[in-house]
């Protein structure tokens, strides 16, 4: 108002205040070995399951669906309605089409790393350099429920950095091929400082049929404080090697700063010839290795090691490992989309997609939306590639929410 002096004005605001909801803390669980009063899960036929999921709730709650596959797979559909659907991977998907697949010719999972320790060769391996002097034992501790590989004495020598390490020869293919240009290791990892003047460090390296490196990682903490590192290596072809991509993080508990903290650590590595993707936390960045193309893996080396007399990383463990080789000649079946043992994770709540433990949205389907569970009995239907061989085990979890 521009009569009034001085000047005065009228402005209204309107506040939106988002409803407040109450959640349980007790975890609801419908799978499909046992039926609850949460609901059940039915097998329609070989590829189609039909849930019958209960919300005791008063509000709507958002589901966490977790399937395992038994077989090869190459898409999973998540319906509720004609307008609330979750795909993932590829419908047109075809099995046995292609002579080319993948096999796993490693598998330490599911707790069994103590086999991986008890089957490689020991203090053997083939690393980026030879700064350190591997005499050392590696052993097999239990933690936090499962085994894991660990440093138990770091051995002597002149050198200052000194450990242990385990090496696995890549298997023979089912051709009775050896060695490899497309191949894929995922690995769970530890690496928590219990001090700030704690040092150490370890390495997964791949070597080639000369005993040459090709590529690798390796965690590192060299300086007092929290800060480590984690550096992707390559071949130089000079036998050296570069270091193309490295990150930082601080090695304490924290779900935010730390990877590698007990309930995670999963990495993974991928290799097309000369290009190699390596995993850094939800990304997946892509780099071309010019000096490594045309030469085929043959061994891959684990490291634990520490640095001159100062006091060991008290929690560096390696616990799962997986090799896979892609691509074999002759081999009626293609690498589908989700191998046998692999496990996918939908978070209806986050909108987020797990394989593996890692985030993925690769083949996440155009107009795929998270939904959630209705108050009352929701029906939902999971469909899966008409040719998988085994049943999956499905799991459907959620927190109940009130008005």
């Amino acid at each position: 108002d521009n009569s009034t002096s001085p000047p005065t004005a009228t402005i209204t605001v309107t506040f939106d205040v988002p409803k407040s909801y109450a959640k349980s803390q007790t975890q609801c669980l419908v799978d499909n070995l046992n039926n609850s009063r949460y609901g059940t899960i039915t097998k329609v036929s070989n590829d189609h399951y039909k849930l019958k999921l209960n919300n005791f709730g008063s509000a709507t709650t958002y589901p966490t669906f977790k399937i395992k596959h038994n077989s090869d797979n190459g898409w999973v559909g998540i319906v509720k309605s004609a307008t609330e659907a979750y795909e993932i991977g590829n419908p047109e998907e075809v099995d046995g089409k292609s002579v080319k697949n993948s096999e796993v010719l490693l598998d330490y999972t599911d707790n069994k790393i103590a086999n991986g320790l008890q089957e490689g060769a020991k203090n053997v391996a083939i690393l980026n350099d030879n700064l350190q002097d591997i005499n050392g034992t590696l052993s097999t501790i239990d933690v936090w429920g499962r085994p894991h590989i660990v440093l138990a004495d770091r051995g002597t020598g002149t050198k200052n950095n000194k450990g242990a390490s385990i090496t696995w020869e890549i298997p023979t293919d089912s051709n009775g091929e050896k060695g490899a240009l497309n191949e894929y290791i995922w690995w769970r990892q530890v690496f928590w400082l219990g001090a700030a003047n704690q040092y150490g460090f370890m390495k997964i390296c791949v070597s080639d049929e000369n005993d040459k490196f090709l590529y690798g990682v390796e965690t590192y903490k060299r300086k007092n404080g929290l800060e480590c590192e984690y550096n992707f290596l390559v071949s130089d072809g000079k036998g050296g090697h570069r270091v193309p991509l490295n990150w930082r993080f601080v090695a304490n508990d924290s779900d935010i700063q730390n990877p590698f903290n007990e309930p995670r650590g999963w990495s993974d590595l991928l290799r097309r010839d000369d290009e190699i993707q390596v995993y850094w936390w939800g990304s997946y960045p892509r780099v071309k290795v010019p000096e490594i193309k045309g030469r085929k893996s043959a061994k891959i080396h684990v490291f634990l090691g520490d640095i001159g007399t100062t006091p060991q990383v008290t929690r560096m463990y390696l616990d799962s490992f997986i090799y896979r080789k892609d691509f074999i000649d002759g081999w009626q079946d293609i690498p589908n989309r989700y191998r046998m043992g692999s496990v996918l994770e939908v978070d209806m709540a986050k909108g987020k997609t797990y394989l593996d433990n890692l985030p993925t949205m690769d083949g996440l389907a155009y107009l795929s939306e998270p939904f959630g569970l209705d108050a009352g009995e929701n029906e939902i239907d999971i469909y899966f590639s008409s040719w998988i061989t085994k049943d999956p085990d499905i799991e459907v979890t959620w927190y109940e929410r009130s008005v």
